[in-house]
């Protein structure tokens, strides 16, 4: 009996088991995977119906589509779905379990009417702990009626429309509701996000239409206030400082604290014209708008944002969206930058520095952003709607999707042109008339994947959309992510226009060992969901950190849990929570895979801190307790008129400075280059550490032309220190003496006269001058570095070699030493320097395009043994180099500035960007054809208009943008007999790098951190900042006066590299060094002062900056 028992029972286990085998789906072969739509039950399509009256056309935002909201609207731990529909009824799924939804939009009473819904929010508005439902609508523009909802819970599946009753029931053309406690008073306010249409009154001075109020445009503040015993929303805007005017082109909004003083701050992304808007709280019930304080440009089409810290370093990072194409083909016939006149010309409006591209701007503390899209390989992702950060894999850093698509794009090139040729066609109500739906049939369409990046955790991503199962292609919009299964992975919900919305499981508890912490808050009565409480995890040598915001994205609205990825991290050490008004508590020794529930009511206000004096800051600005002040001109010149395709000016290098004695009273003096009409300036320092401005009339003579450089030294041996000025700019003709550069002869007591010779120098651009006894004889020489002319970008400029006789008489000897050495190429630096140890200076020169030359002078010759000592293949665009002994071995190492990683354009070793030089259609200036490579191919970068700018001959070759944007060479541009005598530059390396010299024998390139790389660096300073006996690194640069098609540099805040001994640098923080310098740094000198030395910092176009050790 027992046995025939154990046999059935085995047999029915047997059964089971091979039905269960065969009912489990397979093993997921990709981190996400795509439900059925049959199986979940949420069948949801925002399909769009235009008409001849409403259309794209008729309403630029027709494409943008609507949002999804998440959260558990009846507590029963399952997470819940509301999607928007812009012309259709929005609709409602209730979560059953197993991934499987029911539709109750009906019985809910939320179908919600109007012709145009957009955003919808999740918040618990009255504070009953069950969470309601907030709908943003389009209302009286053209055929569109509509207004915002406000539908509360009523706790048993059904809700309430009582907008009116709360003060909530706007009519206008808004984008998105976002609850937020912006007063710290313990219940939620609400900040609404409308966007603007053009109308004649959107165009003029920013000043005056940023405050020019509309009924139904500008953005909303309004704060929860008791009435009657309920909530009710009183419209703060005016007051509170938030701008609500008819540019507000609102598409995005994200809060956080993202400067850690406890109050929520606010980034607003506007499409269009308008700046995007970064208010900070004031603590105070208002805001002050800082974008130009705190950011360097921005996107110019403003799309969704998010709010996050990507990093891991407790800092709220920001990452905004745009429409540029990473597809080469879609993206040369895309309109993308603007000219560089109406660039300039929004600038003199008022406007903001916007670029064509997404922006990540990277929080560095201290109130500023790094902008490093480029750099993080995050700037293009075509026409995106919605980006979010959340761990995707649970390894405990941020990942990061976009969505993206338009059914129809009217930005196609082509297309622009047919409008411009049709418009009388167009605009015409009579017979010939082109009909809008005619205009929308003839746009391009084409669907596209989304993106999902995976984050590197060294500030890159790589996107892994295929092989994380999330490149189905369409037209995507708002999303969200939610654990909708309960599993501790995230997965994905993606509102779709006309298709099916996508619900994407998530399969990390599967594919990875990978743990996750869930943190449920339980706030106060106004705010029992804790919205806007900061969580910090701690595990070992790691932080994260998130703060508690549900609406993000595009419309959207996520679930109010936050979950963390912990890796392989079995226990988290501590979580500490800081409440909207300050109360902390912190938990400690947390199993993963838990869900933790966090309640204020056990939190307790923390004493407060003891003020900090900040000891261990290296750095104290003093700038204003100087006597002396100076900011250096530049004159507007547009290099780009003549040469389109220049990838920056030319015509602004300086200003740099020259440090000595040069009254003989034992103190350092400093000299300042002045731009083009600005005499340069001369700064004595007096004995109480001070600097007064000693002007001279030899200067103010000579203030037409403009210095690039200058060098303080004892040309005829009577013991003081003479001045020699490199002139420069290519505004000025070439020839022009305004280029001769300038020796001025010291009287010993500081005052200077011009010297003039029977043989003026030569009318040539000069970039640098370093001084140096080369040839031995006990007097200085002077190299004088050469850039090309404005015509002739990509040629060699002329260096000199002055060879002083000893009595200050100088002879240009630079002929005499090979043509190698007199046009090395275009030169920025150089710097006499003992390499090899031998007693004698060899040259160490850089430039664009070119590499690391190391001249040494021998049998009256200049030879380079760069190869030789083991510098190969490391051309790049070089800007400065300056040298020490880094590692303490005895010789002496060098320090190169490059452009840097964060640029459009790239360079490796196997994968060089490239220059082609040549005069091609014979109009006396060369045509400088830039490529680097894309996707395997080299790829020339220059736009169809900018290429045809610069040899309008090629407009018969490429009529259209169709017929350019498949070009994946210059080949294809060029024939091979066109090519075959052009000059061809490439560059190899684009880090700023340290030389390690070995024994004075062998150079070894070593790149600096990824910190180094965010900027160009135009200045390096060398020297022993914290006194512990290593030589730091300190770094600026930034260039502003880019090409547009590159866009500016200006991510740098100046660098500080502490070393640790052995070439090993540490980057410090803004924070962690008091280091902060803005603008394009040009020069940084150390100037010696009877008590801490100072740091003279010059800017082109700024003032200067002075720091002081501490």
């Amino acid at each position: 009996m027992l046995r025939h028992y154990l046999n059935q029972v085995f047999l029915f286990s047997l059964v089971f088991a091979l039905n269960a085998c065969g009912a489990r789906e397979e093993a997921p072969k990709s981190l996400f995977t795509l439900l059925d739509p049959a199986k979940t039950h949420v069948l949801f399509s925002n399909d769009l119906s235009e008409t001849e009256a409403f259309n794209i056309v008729e309403y630029l935002n027709y494409y943008n589509g609507a949002g999804v909201a998440a959260g558990d609207i009846n507590n029963d731990g399952l997470i819940d779905l509301y999607f928007a529909a812009n012309q259709l009824s929005n609709r409602l799924f209730i979560n059953k379990g197993n991934l499987k939804f029911r539709d109750i939009t009906e019985s809910a009473g939320v179908a919600c009417p109007g012709d145009w819904k957009t955003g919808v929010s999740m918040a618990d508005v009255n504070g009953d702990g069950l969470l309601d439902i907030y709908v943003s609508q389009v209302g009286d523009y053209k055929t569109v009626q509509g207004e915002n909802h406000l539908y509360i819970n009523n706790g048993d599946e059904t809700f309430t429309d009582r907008a009116k009753e709360f003060g909530l029931q706007f009519k206008g053309f808004s984008t998105q509701s976002l609850f937020f406690d912006y007063d710290n008073d313990g219940d939620l306010d609400m900040f609404l996000l409308n966007h603007a249409v053009h109308t004649r009154a959107s165009y003029g001075q920013a000043a005056i239409v940023r405050y020019s109020r509309d009924l139904h445009m500008g953005d909303r503040l309004f704060e929860q206030v008791n009435k009657d015993g309920q909530p009710y929303f009183v419209n703060v805007t005016e007051r509170s400082g938030i701008f609500s005017s008819r540019i507000g082109y609102g598409l995005g909004v994200a809060a956080g604290d993202i400067n850690n003083d406890g109050f929520i701050d606010l980034y607003i992304s506007n499409d269009f014209h308008e700046n995007d808007y970064l208010y900070f709280n004031n603590g105070d019930g208002t805001f002050t708008e800082k974008i130009r304080m705190a950011i360097g440009h921005t996107s110019k089409s403003s799309m969704g944002n998010d709010m996050a810290d990507f990093n891991n370093d407790g800092l709220l990072d920001i990452f905004s969206l745009d429409m540029l194409p990473e597809d080469e083909t879609i993206l040369k016939k895309s309109a993308g930058e603007e000219l560089m006149e109406v660039f300039d010309m929004k600038e003199d409006l008022g406007y903001f520095y916007q670029l064509t591209r997404n922006c990540l701007q990277l929080n560095r503390g201290n109130g500023v952003f790094s902008e490093i899209a480029l750099f993080s390989g995050v700037y293009a992702t075509d026409w995106s709607w919605a980006p979010l950060f959340f761990d995707a894999d649970n390894d405990g850093y941020k990942d990061l999707f976009v969505t993206n698509g338009i059914p129809n794009r009217p930005n196609d090139l082509d297309y622009l042109q047919f409008i411009e040729d049709h418009t009388d066609a167009i605009n015409t109500l009579g017979e010939g008339r082109i009909s809008n739906a005619t205009l929308i049939e003839i746009m391009p369409s084409q669907p596209l994947a989304n993106y999902a990046y995976k984050n590197n955790k060294d500030l890159t991503f790589t996107n892994l959309a295929a092989e994380w199962g999330l490149d189905k292609k369409g037209y995507s919009n708002g999303f969200v992510y939610a654990d909708l299964d309960n599993d501790g992975d995230l997965d994905l919900v993606i509102n779709n226009v006309n298709d099916n919305c996508s619900i994407y499981r998530n399969n990390a508890e599967m594919l990875t060992k990978n743990n996750f912490l869930k943190v449920r808050l339980k706030g106060n009565q106004g705010n029992l969901f804790g919205i806007g409480a900061r969580v910090e995890l701690f595990t070992t040598g790691q932080l994260q950190v998130q703060q508690l915001m549900p609406a993000r994205g595009s419309m959207s609205s996520v679930d109010p849990v936050l979950n963390f990825g912990l890796g392989n991290v079995n226990t988290v050490d501590s979580l500490v929570v800081v409440w909207p008004g300050g109360k902390k508590q912190s938990l400690t020794e947390i199993k993963a895979n838990t869900t933790v529930e966090v309640r204020n009511v056990d939190a307790k206000t923390p004493e407060k801190a003891k003020i900090s004096n900040s000891p261990g800051l290296l750095f104290t600005d003093v700038t204003d307790s100087i006597q002396g002040h100076f900011t250096h001109t530049e004159y507007s010149f547009s290099d780009f008129v003549t040469q389109p395709l220049l990838p920056h000016k030319l015509s602004a290098q300086g200003p740099k400075m020259a440090v000595g004695d040069v009254n003989g009273d034992g103190l350092d003096d400093v000299y300042l280059c002045g731009g083009a009409g600005q005499a340069g300036a001369l700064f004595v320092q007096i004995k109480d550490g001070d600097f007064v401005n000693v002007p001279q009339k030899s200067f103010e003579s000579q203030s037409e032309g403009e210095e690039i450089d200058a060098e303080l030294f004892d040309a005829d041996g009577d013991g003081d220190l003479d001045l020699y000025i490199a002139r420069g700019s290519t505004e000025f003709e070439a020839g022009s003496t305004l280029l001769q550069d300038l020796f001025y002869e010291n009287d010993g007591r500081g005052n200077f006269k011009l010297l003039r010779t029977s043989n003026p120098p030569p009318a040539v651009y000069s970039s640098c001058v370093s001084v140096a006894d080369f040839d031995q004889d006990g007097d200085q020489d002077i190299f004088v570095g050469g850039r090309p002319t404005l015509k002739n970008y990509g040629q060699s400029g002329q260096c000199q070699l002055l060879v002083n006789d000893g009595s200050g008489v100088f002879t240009d000897k630079a002929n005499a030493m090979g043509s190698s050495f007199q046009y090395p190429g275009m030169v920025t630096d150089g710097l006499w320097v003992d390499i090899d140890t031998d007693g004698r200076p060899e040259l160490a020169v850089v430039g664009e395009w070119m590499g690391i030359k190391i001249f040494e002078y021998e049998n009256g010759k200049m030879d380079d043994i760069a190869e030789r000592m083991g510098l190969a293949q490391h051309d790049g665009w070089w800007n400065t180099i300056s040298a020490g002994d880094i590692d303490h071995d005895g010789d002496i190492d060098l320090v190169v500035g490059n452009l840097g990683q964060n640029a459009k354009i790239t360079a490796t070793p196997m994968q060089p960007a490239k220059l082609y030089v040549k005069d091609f259609d014979a109009n006396g200036k060369t045509d400088p054809i830039i490529s680097f490579y894309k996707n395997g191919e080299s790829i020339p970068f220059a736009t169809r208009d900018d290429i045809i700018a610069q040899i309008p001959s090629l407009k018969n070759k490429f009529p259209t943008y169709e017929s350019y944007a498949g070009v994946r060479a210059v080949e294809e541009i060029f024939t091979p007999a066109q090519l075959a005598d052009a000059k061809l530059h490439k560059a190899y390396e684009f880090r700023t790098c340290i030389i390690n010299n070995i024994d004075g024998t062998t150079l070894q390139l070593v790149p600096l951190s990824k910190e180094a790389q965010l900027f160009p660096v135009f200045s390096i300073l060398i020297h022993d900042f914290d006194h512990d006996g290593y030589d730091d690194l300190m770094l600026g640069g930034n260039l502003y006066r880019a090409n547009i098609t590159y866009g500016r540099y200006d991510a740098g805040y100046g660098l500080l590299l502490k070393s640790k001994g052995q070439m090993n640098f540490a980057p410090q923080t803004l924070a962690e060094s008091g280091l902060q310098v803005r603008g394009e740094v040009r020069d940084m000198e150390l100037v010696k002062t009877p008590g801490k030395a100072l740091i003279f910092i010059s800017k082109s176009a700024s003032k200067w900056q002075v720091l002081k050790e501490n």
